[in-house]
């Protein structure tokens, strides 16, 4: 789950309330939030739900009015396979979600781009010798994707190019079946979202601009003026507006629009034989089995719309309970979807 702001009067507070209201959809185990304040970052990741920034209080004093949160499902490793992720100068964040998905054969390009930033001096926070990662380090440890893609995105930026074709080469040379937000430290009042096809809600209130991955992470104000970033494009979200382009003319033969009739049904049936699940498990058992040969495809960006309509419109009902979580301290919220009483 994912949210971010610019022009916010308190970025680190209203962050950490979007991703609360959003994290038992999918995620709540490891947690962080990035702040950009007088062009600088302030950032802190955890391995733990998002309360645990709270409770340290690591996001008490940051100032600042544009930033970034991420909250993911366990995969393992510690606080560095957290996101959002700052390449080594500084330049930019960036956080992402999706897999490789029918992009496993880019895996070249990924290793030829983590050796040349190696190579150069780049030093990954989130390299791990025990987890599989987007490729590998000299030493034989891996790296996060979405870290790999934010290291050479701040690389091009920091060679000349700008932020807009930066994140148009790295996610198109480097594509995965999902999307990323970046927040670049010398251009604090705008977003740019590279797209594939996973989704995102973007509201303009005020001077303010707020993007989310759910509904649930939106106030009801907020939630009546969200507009959907589009597949297969670069966004460029600001408080003039939103600007919209192609990602790629290539990656658009890839991507299936399609939304198929049944996905509705398929979700409640699931939910009827399976209660008490949460949505990553209808979706997986009961959705991407009858529609989708794909793990990540616009199938699982309508079925984020599909449990929101039945929530609102009263034919389904969600519980929030506690799990155990990756640290023995914290819990994790989960939510499980059940039919009405």
């Amino acid at each position: 789950m994912l949210a971010a702001v610019i022009n916010h009067q308190n970025a680190a507070s209203k962050l950490y309330e979007m991703l609360s209201k959003q994290e038992a959809f999918f995620g709540g185990y490891y947690s962080g939030i990035g702040v950009l304040n007088e062009k600088s970052f302030h950032l802190h990741k955890e391995v733990g739900p998002v309360e645990v920034l709270g409770d340290l209080s690591s996001i008490a004093g940051f100032a600042g009015n544009a930033g970034l949160a991420h909250s993911r499902t366990k995969s393992g490793g510690g606080a560095g396979r957290a996101q959002p992720f700052i390449d080594h100068t500084k330049t930019v964040l960036g956080m992402g979600t999706g897999v490789k998905g029918i992009f496993s054969d880019v895996e070249d390009a990924r290793q030829s781009y983590a050796s040349e930033l190696e190579e150069d001096g780049v030093i990954f926070s989130s390299a791990e010798k025990v987890l599989a990662g987007s490729a590998t380090l000299k030493d034989g440890s891996t790296v996060h994707n979405t870290e790999l893609v934010t290291q050479a995105v701040g690389h091009l930026v920091n060679q000349g190019t700008t932020p807009e074709d930066a994140v148009r080469k790295v996610t198109t040379e480097i594509p995965a079946e999902g999307a990323y937000i970046f927040l670049f430290r010398d251009w604090p009042e705008s977003l740019f979202i590279s797209n594939y096809n996973m989704r995102f809600l973007a509201v303009r209130m005020k001077e303010s601009v707020v993007v989310a991955s759910s509904h649930l992470g939106l106030n009801d104000e907020e939630q009546a003026a969200a507009v959907e970033i589009v597949p297969n494009s670069i966004t460029i979200c600001e408080s003039s507006g939103l600007t919209s382009s192609p990602l790629s003319e290539e990656l658009e033969s890839y991507l299936d629009r399609t939304v198929p009739d049944g996905i509705e049904r398929a979700f409640l049936d699931c939910v009827r034989d399976n209660p008490g699940k949460t949505w990553g498990f209808i979706v997986e058992k009961g959705v991407l089995p009858l529609f989708s040969t794909s793990k990540a495809t616009l199938v699982v960006e309508e079925s984020f719309r599909v449990a929101e309509h039945l929530l609102s419109s009263g034919r389904l009902r969600v519980e929030k309970k506690l799990v155990a979580g990756s640290t023995s301290k914290y819990q994790t919220p989960e939510s499980v979807f059940h039919l009405p009483l």
